[in-house]
Formats: structure tokens, sequence, C-alpha cells
């Protein structure tokens, strides 16, 4: 058995040492009064928390039950011993994107590898212990395969010479059996080397998408700009469906409301049936850009035809998973900086060591939420892409919140309609709450929608009005062929009615000017549709919240009691605003006023809000 002794040239040796630095950044999150450093000598680690007191045999207990990786030999001291050399433990936004410091399993670093160079081909890496080196298995590799597997194993902390070894492809599995094989974390969405499809359009769509995130990564945190054209423009005005939804609602209805439906579709084609859609009228529409796919999970879960249907033409017609990751994550950090914020595992401890210093103690449960979330990120997106939001992103963290303060165990329902809604701000589009088995998410979309739909400006005091902007009694075509819709209702009144309510996304909105305009487009759903039986009301909230005091009629509020409302409605707000203002901040070492800037420029930065659009349950009379 190899063991493990004080020879620094060890392969193991760099790997251990980012074991080091991970396991020290989840104590630093874990602890925020803490502020540890990380010694070395050899294999063995120390990390230093100074004086605390009768406090360092819990905090001990705490950091090996729970956080040191069970092969690392790394201990909490209060001061390091001489002999024991300080460790760098600054990182790169990239590294932490990457998880190059996390402890991972084999088949997660194989994942990583693939999804850091677009070169390395198929294959796995492992540590063989007998030879004391790395071996990377492939079924046929040449030098510009070699050199991006050395180059990714490099990032993730393996610089040591890595032997190259072929092997035979073993028996291929059915389709079932790889898709059963892949979805073992069932939000895991793989890499291209998972892709069941031999089309070649198909497996373009997903190194499409790999790309896209590369580049991102890439480029994320050098340039700390938060200008509109990073929310791409955004014009037209769309929502996001899910065909899941067992409510009345129809293709066509959105289709008379929305330029553009963005549609989440099932893993069968059933909705296509329920929407009296063909797969060429699903061309069609895709082509001319007024239906879109978007596929949050593993595109080997949908149906292939209706890929290459909505693809025929452009791959615009689908959005898949780790593209729509990034734009949720452009979108979220102009709500939430704290959250999604382009900064380093180690900026943002020093962010929510600071607001803990400087808070009071109400606010130690939402900090210790943001920790939990912030140090899973960057193996979160990897792996899971746009389905990370159902663990770390605005839903997780309320339901978690109102779980810790007030009892209510609502975690899954707010991680599920959580993640659809940033989702849907990420497209630049309202949401369609969905009805499932009985349960109606419009009261939890609306919570949702309360909470991240902040104003962009932070007042001198964190006191100002709730704003929301209502429009009641939309009329839409429903029962009819979605094709029909969607070629013939262009008139102007219809295109001006659409220019004016994207201001309930992208800014505020005259609810007047809205109202004048919801009338024509009645008049213009009327004409195109007389039978009274196959119309439909719908109703849009846009919940524009300042740093707020409460009204009573408050949605948090009647549900979770005046707290829990006054944090997410007014927490983030004051947050950043003593961000801003507090003289812990202006002192601070660990926190340049460049950092500050960028955080309050954020929070201030143009942003797309969350729209809740829902059908009427009433009736039209005849």
């Amino acid at each position: 058995m190899e063991s493990l002794d004080e020879d620094k040239d060890h392969p193991l040796m760099a790997l251990h040492r980012r074991w080091a630095v991970y396991a020290l950044q989840q104590l630093a999150l874990n602890d925020l009064s803490l502020k540890p450093s990380l010694f070395e000598c050899g294999f063995k680690f120390l990390i230093s928390i100074g004086d605390v007191g009768a406090r360092v045999s819990e905090i001990s207990a705490h950091f090996d039950h729970e956080i040191r990786p069970i092969t690392a030999d790394i201990s909490i001291v209060e001061n390091a011993p001489v002999g024991f050399t300080p460790v760098v433990t600054v990182t790169t936004h990239q590294e932490d994107m990457w998880s190059a410091h996390r402890p991972l399993s084999a088949g997660d670093m194989n994942r990583m590898l693939a999804l850091i160079s677009g070169k390395v081909p198929k294959g796995g890496i492992d540590y063989i212990h007998q030879t004391r080196r790395w071996q990377f298995q492939h079924f046929g590799i040449d030098d510009a395969g070699r050199k991006a597997v050395q180059d990714a194993c490099a990032t993730l902390g393996i610089s040591d010479e890595i032997q190259f070894v072929e092997i035979t492809p073993s028996v291929p599995s059915t389709p079932e059996q790889s898709v059963s094989h892949i979805a073992s974390d069932p939000l895991g969405i793989g890499t291209r080397h998972s892709v069941v499809s031999a089309n070649n359009k198909i497996r373009n769509l997903v190194e499409c998408d790999e790309d896209a995130w590369r580049t991102f990564v890439s480029t994320r945190g050098y340039k700390r700009d938060h200008d509109e054209s990073a929310l791409g423009g955004r014009r037209r005005f769309a929502c996001l469906y899910d065909t899941r939804d067992e409510s009345p609602v129809q293709l066509a209805e959105l289709l008379t409301l929305y330029d553009v439906v963005n549609i989440v579709p099932s893993e069968d084609l059933q909705w296509m049936d329920r929407h009296r859609l063909t797969l060429t009228d699903l061309e069609v529409m895709a082509a001319s850009g007024r239906v879109r796919l978007v596929l949050p999970a593993s595109i080997n879960r949908y149906p292939e035809s209706v890929v290459l249907a909505a693809t025929s033409q452009s791959h615009e017609g689908v959005v898949l998973s780790r593209n729509l990751a990034m734009q949720v994550v452009r979108s979220g950090e102009r709500k939430d900086p704290l959250l999604y914020g382009p900064f380093t595992m180690s900026e943002r401890t020093a962010f929510l060591r600071l607001l803990r210093q400087s808070a009071g103690e109400n606010f130690n449960i939402p900090l210790s939420i943001y920790s939990s979330s912030v140090a899973r990120q960057g193996l979160e997106y990897a792996m899971r892409g746009a389905n990370a939001v159902y663990g770390i992103g605005f839903g997780p963290f309320l339901g978690e919140m109102f779980y810790r303060l007030r009892g209510i165990d609502a975690r899954i329902e707010m991680s599920t309609i959580g993640a659809a809604v940033e989702w849907a701000m990420g497209l630049g589009a309202a949401y369609v709450p969905r009805q499932m088995g009985g349960f109606d998410e419009t009261r939890n979309a609306s919570i949702v929608a309360s909470y991240v739909s902040r104003s962009r400006c932070i007042p001198r005091e964190p006191l100002a009005n709730r704003m929301h902007t209502v429009v009641d009694g939309l009329l839409a075509v429903t029962d009819v062929p979605p094709i029909e819709v969607a070629k013939n209702f262009t008139s102007s009144a219809v295109s001006r009615f659409r220019q004016a309510a994207m201001g309930l996304i992208n800014g505020p909105a005259d609810p007047d000017e809205i109202t004048g305009m919801m009338e024509k487009l009645n008049e213009e759903v009327r004409a195109f549709e007389s039978r009274r039986k196959f119309l439909a009301k719908w109703k849009a909230d846009a919940i524009a919240i300042s740093l707020a005091t409460k009204l009573a009629t408050d949605t948090l509020d009647a549900e979770f009691g005046p707290w829990t409302s006054w944090f997410a409605s007014v927490g983030a707000g004051y947050l950043y605003s003593m961000m801003k203002n507090t003289k812990a901040f202006a002192t601070a070492s660990e926190v340049s006023q460049e950092l500050i800037d960028t955080f309050v420029g954020l929070a201030m930065a143009p942003s797309n809000d969350a729209v809740v659009m829902w059908r009427a349950r009433e009736r039209l009379k005849r």
C-alpha cells in the first residue's frame, strides 16, 4: 500500500494542498466569525483560527465531521507551530467555477475535464497507486487530444506526467441503459460524451452549449461592468411556458399575447397533441421566431424529433441548459450580487464576514444561507447547468429562510417555482405558473417574484412604498390551432401592446398606457375569434418592490409573518446600502473600493423584473 510521506514531489501533493484550501474556504464560509489561515509541512496541513477560547474543540469537531476530506491530514489549531509554512489561499473566479480546489469523485472529475476543454476526448483519468502515476484511458487519441487532457488536468491541479492507455470499447449499451446510467443525478445534464443520439446536429448543439459556458467562465470576473448590453438587448415580449402544466392554458392563447413563447417541453410528445401542434407547425413557428424550446435538463431526456424540428432553420430555436444557466447568472447578479456577482470565493467570504460584523443578529440566518449557497456554485453549475438553481437559487434561499425563521417547510415548493421564475427572468420573459397534481403555483410564483423584483436604486433611507403594476382582463384566443394564431395575429395594435408590455419586465411601466392598449388588443382578439366560448381572460402581475415597508395585504406577510416579509422585501437592499456606507468597509483590507463599487453598481444596474402571468379562473359568458 502506498504511503504518504514528506516527499514534496509526490504526485498527490498538489491535489492535497488544493483540498486543504477548499477545506479552509468551507470553514470560513461556515463560521463567519473566523478568519482562518492555512499552513503546511509535507502532507500535514493546519488551519489556524486564532484565540477562540473554549470554542476550539467545538469548531474542530465540526470541521472533522462536516468539512475535512476523509483522506486529507488537516487539523484545526489556534496557532501554527514552528516548521509549518503559510499556504497561499487566494483563488481566481475561474478556479472557483471549475471547482479546481474541491475534492471530486472520479465521475465528476472526468465530466469537469470534458467541460474545461472541448478537445478532451472520450475517456477517463484516475490515479494508479501501484505506479504512483495518473493514467488517462481512452479509445484513441492524437497529440492535440493529449495536450487538451494535460491542460485540463492542470486546471484541476494535476500537473504531473500522465500515462495514456488505449482500451477497447465495451459492448455498446442500449439508449435506455445509457440514459439510465447518466441519470444517476436526476438533475445532472452530462457532457457531450454522454449524448446518446448519433445525430450530428444534436451533438453539435451540446458542443455549442459547452463552448458558450466555457467562454462565459473564462471571461467572467475580468470585466466587472454592469451595462445594459449584458442583458442581450431583449426587446420582444416573451413568456416561459412548461408543457407539464395541467391547466386549460393553450399555446394559441400565449401566442395571442406574446411575440415569443419559450416552451419547456415534456419528455414525450403528448403535449403536442394537447396543443394541436405538429412537428411541421413547430418547425415553421420556430423558424419565424414565435416559439423557442428551452431545455433545462439533459438533451437526452427530450424527443429527438422535437429538438430537430425546432432547430431545422437555426440553432436559436432551442436554449440548452448551460446557455440558460449563463443567462440566469447574468440576470441574477443584478438582483442579488451577493449570490450571483462575479466575485471570487475569497471576496464573497470577505463580503459576508464584514456584513456579519456590521449587521444585527437578525441577519445571521440569511447570511449563513448565503454561505451555504455560494460554497456549492461552481460544481452545481458545471454538473447541472440551469438545474443548479433548484439547489442554490432564489427559491431555495427563500425556502430555507422561511423554514429557519418561521418553521414553515416549503423548501421543495419554493425551489421548484424559484427555478422556473429565474429561468424566465434570464430569458427576459414572463412566467406562466403551472397547475400540476392539483397544485397551483401562482401563489408561490408571486412570493418569489415579490422577493426578486426589487427596485434598482438605493435611497438614502431604506424605506419607500411597494409598487404593483397590475394588468387584469386581457383576452386571448383559445382552442384554435397555434399555427393559425402565429401566422395571422400580427396587427399594428397587437405590436404596440406588446411593445408597451415589455415595460412590465424591463422597467417602470405606465399602467394607463398599457390599459388603453389592452382594450385595443382585446378588440383585435374579438375580431380574430368572434365566438366568446373560445376566449379566455388573463392577468399579469409585475411586482417591482422598492426597499420598502410592507403593505397590510402583502403576500409574504399573510403567509409567513412580518419579519420574514421585511427581510425578503428590504433585507438585500439594506445590506447593499450598508455595504456602501458602513465604516467597516472603508477600513477593511479584504474588500477594495473597486469591489464595493462593483457590488453596489450591480445592485443598481438595469435588470429584468419577475413577471407572473396567469389565466383568470372565471369563465367568460357567451
